[in-house]
């Protein structure tokens, strides 16, 4: 007997640049997922699907007070997140010089 989906799902045709889908390839592999279950996470993370409903408003208020496109918004938090790494980084290791004595 086949399985009926839990929510209602449409098939849709896609077409990727060779490096793109070779990327998601790889992480479909190495989350042990099919491609199409990668593809589809990927879209629901860009959507915020999966987050508190007061989690996911406020960051849709935000994206769209600083007037930004969904793609946009999501560069930012990561730029953001790499100033942070980067700060940490520098921050690590100027640690070790200035705990030397001389």
């Amino acid at each position: 007997m086949p399985k009926t989906a839990s929510e209602d799902l449409e098939l849709i045709s896609l077409r990727l640049p060779a490096i793109l889908l070779k990327r998601v390839r790889a992480e479909a592999e190495a989350n042990h997922l099919a491609l199409g279950h990668e593809v589809r996470a990927s879209v629901e993370t860009s959507y915020l699907i999966g987050l508190p409903p007061p989690m996911v408003d406020l960051l849709e208020q935000d994206r769209k007070s600083l007037g930004l496109t969904r793609q946009s918004y999501f560069h930012s938090l990561l730029d953001s997140r790499y100033r942070t790494l980067l700060v940490k980084e520098a921050q690590a290791s100027a640690l070790p010089a200035s705990g030397k004595r001389k």
